[in-house]
């Protein structure tokens, strides 16, 4: 019996009348400076970006939380992803640029959370791969990409809020 020398499945594509490499999806990325940070949020994880709304600061809220803001009729809990980002010993925080401008990123998701952010850079489409995983990041981190001469750090949507909390009370308990 003669062995076969190529995969079966490798003829699938031109069979269907399909090019060598099938289109693979891409995904949009928000590119966003957050003090010294580049970071992305995927656009589809992104409701909208508004700019200069009132920012209403929080009693006993941990640092991480800015306070709230009410973004396109809807109240947001707005974080800092500079200070996320943050190693827990890292006391020093780089300065970014000074910015006149300041824009809040509504993110998907039950717990209504938005990104302060001092600049918004723009949108790079990348596929899935592109996104390198780090092992000793936290969880807040999905992965990084390298974009010309820059490190953008990708935000794990899903994890924000619990990042964000992380250390806190929930609820402060009545005396």
């Amino acid at each position: 019996m003669e062995e076969n020398s190529f995969d079966p499945i490798a003829i699938l594509p031109r069979t269907l009348g399909l090019s060598e490499e099938v289109e693979r999806e891409r995904r949009a990325l928000l590119v966003l400076r957050a003090g010294a940070h580049l970071i992305g949020v995927f656009a589809d994880e992104a409701r909208s970006v508004s700019e200069d709304c009132k920012l209403t600061s929080l009693p006993y809220a941990p640092p991480t939380v800015l306070g709230v803001a009410c973004i396109r009729g809807r109240m947001h809990t707005v974080l800092d992803p500079a200070l996320l980002l943050r190693a827990p010993d890292d006391k020093h925080e780089k300065p970014g640029r000074p910015s006149s401008q300041i824009y809040f990123i509504a993110i998907n998701g039950d717990e209504q959370l938005a990104l302060k952010v001092d600049e918004v850079r723009g949108v790079i489409e990348l596929l899935p791969e592109d996104v390198l995983p780090l092992d000793h990041a936290g969880r807040v981190v999905q992965g990084v990409i390298q974009n010309e001469n820059n490190l953008i750090v990708v935000l794990n949507q899903a994890e924000l809020f619990d990042a964000a909390m992380q250390g806190s009370e929930r609820r402060r308990k009545r005396t």
